[in-house]
């Protein structure tokens, strides 16, 4: 055995030779190094050198120049030895037992020991290590190699990475909250309820997993405290979890009262008011689509019975006409119905000739709001070539209870000419009560001509009812005295 230092911190270690040049570990400070093989380098109990470098000599040379030990023969009692064999030169050296210095120092018992040629050691006696030396350097190892490592650094606990990611991203809720003009309270107050469940959760677990009876009785409230705060419990790490969710619980209730000043305190919000503009100075494009978008129906309603009075030719806004009619056009199908009949007279005025499709659509509409618009507003294509399909739309609303027949009337004798004519015409022949075919005789004596003096002549000679019938050769006398005057 022998000693040296560690290359690290200096510690003094004990080896055995066999183990020169492999690889160790430091007791003190657990740095792995390698023994060292040469000699030069093993020290004493005391840190001297064991062998001195002037005097060293490698385990091969040391054999190799030690010469032969003198020995006295020893003779056996029944065998005669002759004279010149009583001496050991001519045998090679024997091996012997590892030799102990005189400061007590063990060596090796399989391997001899070096021989020192210095005047100061060459004389010392050499002793046989005992039974009790090798028992204690035995010892000595096995209590350094058997002594446990020190041990290594681990990561973080999963538990504790759980809890500071989940704080850490509540804390920067909070910050966000006082630093803008979101509030994130809700979240914040979430995290809080997901850390305290996990505390409690896990410190139920940890207990049932004791002893159940113990697990049920830590799941009461009241007594959860008193477990929380027992170190055997994972050393107070649900504690930790619930005391955190609880003040972030309590950041969440108090973030409504701390924003504002702290808002105010850090410059957020301090921005100038926006100052909206008179809706009466912006052009009625704007004005049609911000009404529209703030559903301001009564406004909306307005604003559209103005753009029907307005002249979408000469006006200031006829530089948006498009835009206009495109707006209005999209009104006509809202769900309102009041502005779904305000947007129709708008249209007629400031769109083109798919107004009359809107308005003939509109004749057929469950709405009789809508249809008396129609009535209203189709009149207004007599002398197109499309006179004849608006007065027959009319017409067929005439007979129905209400303002629409007289209206109906009141359009088809507005139309007039041959179109409403002929509409006129059309409902008498097709009606079935008496009173829509005296409409259409009142109607004709309006509008008819040549044509309907013919036809009805026709009329009266095979109509079964009297009423209608004299009714019928009047409406002829009218028409011709009318068509006399002229």
């Amino acid at each position: 055995m022998f000693r040296y230092r560690c290359p690290k911190c200096a510690q003094l270690l004990l080896a055995h030779e066999l183990r020169a040049g492999k690889t160790s570990v430091c007791a003190s400070c657990l740095h792995s190094h390698s023994i060292p093989a040469d000699p030069s380098e093993w020290l004493t109990e005391t840190g001297e050198p064991l062998v001195p470098r002037s005097s060293e000599l490698s385990w091969e040379s040391s054999i190799a120049a030690t010469p032969a030990p003198e020995r006295t023969a020893t003779v056996h009692p029944t065998v005669a030895h002759p004279p010149e064999t009583t001496t050991f030169a001519h045998r090679e050296p024997t091996r012997q037992l590892a030799p102990i210095a005189m400061d007590n120092q063990p060596r090796d018992l399989c391997r001899p020991a070096p021989v020192l040629k210095s005047a100061s050691t060459a004389n010392q006696p050499m002793m046989v290590r005992t039974q009790a030396d090798i028992t204690g350097a035995l010892s000595e190892l096995l209590c350094q190699r058997m002594k446990p490592l020190r041990p290594p650094r681990r990561d973080v606990p999963t538990s504790t990475a759980v809890w500071l990611v989940l704080t850490s991203v509540a804390v920067a809720l909070v910050l966000a909250t006082f630093t803008s003009l979101a509030n994130h309270a809700r979240w914040v107050g979430l995290l809080g309820v997901v850390q305290i469940l996990i505390g409690y959760g896990w410190l139920v677990a940890m207990t049932a997993h004791r002893d159940v009876k113990r697990g049920i009785a830590c799941a009461i409230p009241p007594l959860t405290f008193y477990y929380l705060v027992q170190w055997k419990y994972a050393k107070l790490r649900p504690l930790r979890f619930v005391v955190t969710g609880a003040v972030l619980l309590g950041l969440a209730f108090l973030i409504s009262w701390m924003a504002p000043p702290i808002r105010s305190w850090v410059g957020i919000g301090r921005t100038t008011p926006h100052v909206e503009p008179d809706l009466d100075q912006l052009p009625k494009l704007q004005q049609l689509r911000k009404l529209r978008d703030e559903k301001a129906y009564d406004k909306l309603i307005d604003l559209l019975g103005v753009l029907t009075a307005t002249d979408a030719q000469q006006s200031v806004e006829a530089r948006d006409r498009p835009d206009l009619a495109s707006e209005i056009k999209g009104l006509c199908s809202h769900s309102d119905v009041g502005v779904k009949v305000a947007a129709m007279a708008a249209y007629t005025r400031w769109g083109g000739e798919d107004a009359r499709d809107v308005c003939l659509e509109a004749i057929q509409s469950q709405s009789q709001e809508e249809r008396l618009m129609a009535i209203r507003l189709l009149p207004q294509w007599k002398n197109t070539d499309a006179a004849p399909e608006v007065a027959r739309a009319i017409a067929a609303l005439i007979g129905r209870p209400g303002v629409e027949t007289n209206r109906a009337r009141a359009a088809l004798e507005e139309i007039g000419g041959i179109a409403a004519e002929r509409a006129a015409r059309a409902l008498l022949l097709r009606a079935e009560d008496r009173q829509a075919k005296l409409l259409a005789l009142n109607i004709l004596e309006k509008v008819g001509g040549e044509d309907s003096i013919r036809e009805l002549r026709s009329y009266a000679n095979t109509s079964l009812d009297q009423a209608v019938k004299l009714k019928t050769l009047e409406t002829v006398e009218v028409i011709l005295k009318r068509l006399n005057k002229k």
